[in-house]
């Protein structure tokens, strides 16, 4: 199990870094690029950490509050505009997050993290679906970057919040309050997404 362990996160890292290369290379460079991810994956290994002393049933937030950390200190540093960046790390780690429900599926075979990894490449491919046709959806006035990332993060937390309803025990949740952070995250996004379309 540990080589599946190393080799899937391996992956994953390398997976995160290329489409997160790939989808910014044209307008950023390589060294700024590279730096950002840098700060996601560094920070996301000291809030991991630090939350496995002191809240180790909030994770999963501790890492989405790394990654939104190191989008915005790269946009500090670099004057990088936010919806692409936080656009290309959605997308990047949505594979990782895959792998790691993949994981616990193989260590304890649950039924429920399987449907976990299912869903983490269902939404790969709805952002995959609408990042080819965003710009001709006649209600997206702006066409603005951003909009497929938004739309698969409404789209994750309210199924995140749903499950937590009906499912609290499932991996990656934290516990009774899980239904309203996620519900508030996607509110949240929805209104982003709102604004991005004005």
């Amino acid at each position: 199990m540990l080589f599946y362990e190393i080799f899937l996160n391996l992956l994953g890292f390398f997976i995160f870094l290329f489409v997160f290369w790939k989808k910014l290379k044209e307008d950023y460079l390589s060294s700024q690029i590279f730096t950002t991810a840098f700060y996601v994956i560094f920070l996301a290994s000291i809030f991991l950490l630090v939350s496995h002393f002191l809240l180790p049933n909030f994770w999963f937030w501790a890492l989405f509050l790394a990654f939104l950390t190191g989008v915005f200190l790269g946009r500090w540093r670099f004057s990088l505009h936010f919806y692409e960046v936080y656009e290309a790390g959605i997308v990047g780690l949505l594979p990782w997050l895959s792998f790691f429900f993949l994981l616990d599926a193989m260590k304890t075979t649950s039924w429920y993290s399987f449907c976990g990894f299912l869903f983490s490449w269902l939404l790969v491919l709805l952002y995959i679906f609408l990042n080819l046709h965003y710009k001709s959806f006649s209600w997206y006035k702006s066409g603005k970057v951003g909009f497929s990332a938004l739309v698969v993060t409404i789209v994750f937390f309210l199924a995140r919040m749903i499950v937590a309803i009906f499912f609290p025990s499932m991996v990656s949740l934290s516990g009774s309050f899980e239904a309203l952070i996620s519900g508030i995250f996607s509110f949240f996004s929805f209104l982003l997404l709102f604004i991005l379309s004005r």
